[in-house]
């Protein structure tokens, strides 16, 4: 299992579609989320790609359900307490949830 924040600097990034914002999210350096990044996708053999300003993660399906169930780990670890629960949801609607 991954760390939660080297899954959590992914996630960002992709949501986040900078590693600078994800960074400044973080409270870490955006070479440390790029570093995180990688290993994530090393870890699964991914790859992310930005045809269009949307970063997205590719690779082989087998991977990116690897990778969907270790984010269903970590959600679980939030429930516990483990690290604060985050919501989902599309990158518009974030701001009309939360602040």
């Amino acid at each position: 299992m991954l760390s939660l924040d080297k899954l959590a600097a992914l996630d960002l990034c992709v949501w986040l579609r900078s590693g600078e914002e994800a960074a400044r999210r973080l409270a870490i350096t955006q070479p440390n989320v790029s570093r995180r990044v990688r290993q994530v996708l090393n870890c699964f053999a991914l790859s992310l790609r930005n045809p269009e300003g949307e970063w997205e993660v590719v690779g082989p399906t087998s991977h990116l359900v690897m990778l969907s169930m270790e984010r269903q780990v970590h959600q679980a670890a939030r429930w516990r307490g483990l690290a604060p629960l985050r919501i989902e949801g599309t990158y518009w609607s974030g701001p009309l949830l939360l602040s």
